[in-house]
């Protein structure tokens, strides 16, 4: 049998969301990635800020053009048999209900907090006010042990700089919601991604579910750098999924870009960046095609990764920025301390479990998890093995913890790096979702409405005037094709 599926089109709302989604995590990245290339060409900081705005104004508004060219060209999205794309308006209002009360809680706490909290202050914005005018003093990068961690990479301080630069309480104002912009394009990645996926209640659900963590619009709102970490990994995640299914160049581009901007964001981002190159490594290795045919994907995202953070990346290898935290990641250092890890995943497991900052998340994720562990899909299974694959890097970590206490180190940061895996553990509990009993029946119903409403149709009139005049049955026709009137249904055809 032939299977024909029907197509789904793209509201003018999912486009909105995710340009603008991808507007910001981008353009935010190419302004910063190309302000610190003439940083290190010597032209002074203050005279850089307008080519790095102008080049990263006209290099987003091209990318969006292409980008909605491309959609436009391949917008009826292929939606295979049995996918559930039915609306629950319920589900859709109190979850655009949800999203909107936490992100105004996330503003509130951005104005009332001001870059005021720990990292938000003594790091990213000690770094933003660094890059204002003058740059960082000689002894920035080598001899001087700052707090302000000179081996981070840039992309959020950078951009707080050109924030800074307004004058007056604005500027601080300003620069302490570009964290919480952040968050907002998350979610509408994660919203224009879930629907191009699952359909649109699941998008609503599966965001609302995202942004209902207490930690995510809490560290938002504080100013850290672990939320647009969690952009530029989830939006990465998110467009692997795409091109796993659809299989556009303009999403294998999307998703490099998108990881790259992670690698630029923070030390953690290059361990993001690796498990999604691993799963579009993993994908194209379990594809039936030539040798080449499954290279060329991974050789154009391995050159999207690089794009953005090639400067910094540079830099490092040539000035090699002092650090701290961690000891050298050698074998030595591994074995020596080994005997940390159970003591490690023992706190791991004691944060999963801690309701006020991730409400019953990590436990309802585990729970489905049991339930599907046999029904996962190919897809599903993919996303288990990166998120699993993302945390034990982290956990691994601190075991070269250069702490004094260990201990202590996992307990300031360990919540911050889960922010990090949030929107790919999301992903996972909407495959094993999908994937339970329940799940299954919906969509066989769903199949079964879709393979018989055409047939009804046919007999029947339509129930809105067509565009166009309907072709006749009587003109010998293709009659597996979907009808004009049909709204996406998917037949089979011999």
């Amino acid at each position: 049998m032939n299977r024909t599926y029907g197509a789904r089109i793209a509201s003018p709302v999912e486009q909105c969301a995710e340009l603008a989604g991808l507007c910001w995590a981008l353009g935010m990245a190419l302004y910063t990635s190309v302000y610190f290339l003439l940083y290190l060409f010597g032209l002074p900081l203050g005279l850089a800020s307008a080519p790095a705005l102008a080049i990263a104004l006209v290099g987003t508004a091209m990318g969006a053009r292409m980008a909605r060219a491309a959609r436009r060209s391949g917008d009826a999205l292929d939606v295979p048999e049995g996918t559930t794309n039915h609306e629950s308006p319920l589900v859709i209002a109190g979850g655009v209900g949800l999203i909107l009360l936490q992100v105004g809680v996330t503003l509130w706490v951005a104005m009332a907090s001001l870059l005021r909290y720990d990292d938000a202050w003594t790091v990213w914005a000690t770094k933003a006010r660094l890059f204002l005018y003058s740059g960082p003093p000689p002894g920035y990068w080598h001899h001087q042990p700052y707090q302000s961690h000179p081996n981070y990479p840039l992309n959020l301080p950078l951009a707080e700089a050109l924030c800074f630069r307004v004058p007056g309480p604005l500027g601080l104002s300003l620069a302490a919601l570009v964290a919480p912009a952040c968050l907002v394009a998350l979610l509408l990645l994660f919203y224009a991604g879930l629907t191009r996926l699952y359909g649109r209640t699941i998008a609503v659900a599966g965001t609302a579910v995202l942004v209902s963590m207490p930690s995510l619009p809490q560290f938002a709102g504080y100013g850290y750098a672990d939320v647009p970490v969690a952009m530029y990994g989830g939006g990465a995640a998110l467009y692997l999924l795409l091109w796993r299914r659809a299989r556009r160049r303009v999403d294998l581009l999307l998703m490099g870009l998108l990881a790259g901007g992670a690698i630029w964001t923070k030390k953690e981002g290059l361990p993001i960046a690796l498990v999604v190159w691993l799963g579009l490594a993993v994908t194209e290795a379990a594809r039936r095609a030539p040798f080449r045919a499954r290279l060329a994907p991974v050789l154009w995202a391995t050159g999207a990764m690089l794009a953005l953070p090639l400067p910094w990346l540079i830099f490092s290898l040539i000035a090699r920025p002092v650090g701290s935290d961690f000891r050298p990641l050698t074998i030595a250092v591994f074995v020596a301390n080994a005997n940390r890890l159970p003591h490690i995943v023992a706190r791991f497991a004691g944060e999963t479990l801690d309701v006020s900052r991730w409400s019953a998340f990590w436990i309802t994720l585990t729970a489905l998890l049991v339930a599907a562990a046999r029904r996962l899909s190919p897809r599903g299974r993919l996303l288990l093995a990166m998120l699993a694959t993302q945390l034990a890097i982290y956990l691994v970590g601190y075991v070269f913890s250069d702490w004094r206490s260990y201990d202590d180190h996992i307990g300031s940061s360990l919540n911050r790096l889960m922010i990090q895996a949030v929107p790919l553990a999301v992903l996972v509990a909407v495959e094993a979702a999908n994937a339970l009993p329940s799940g299954a029946l919906m969509r066989r119903a769903v199949a079964w409405r879709r393979r018989t409403a055409p047939n009804d149709r046919r007999d029947s009139p339509p129930s809105r005037p067509p565009r166009s005049p309907a072709p006749s049955r009587h003109m010998g026709l293709d009659r597996s094709l979907p009808s004009i009137y049909d709204d996406g249904g998917g037949t089979e055809g011999s």
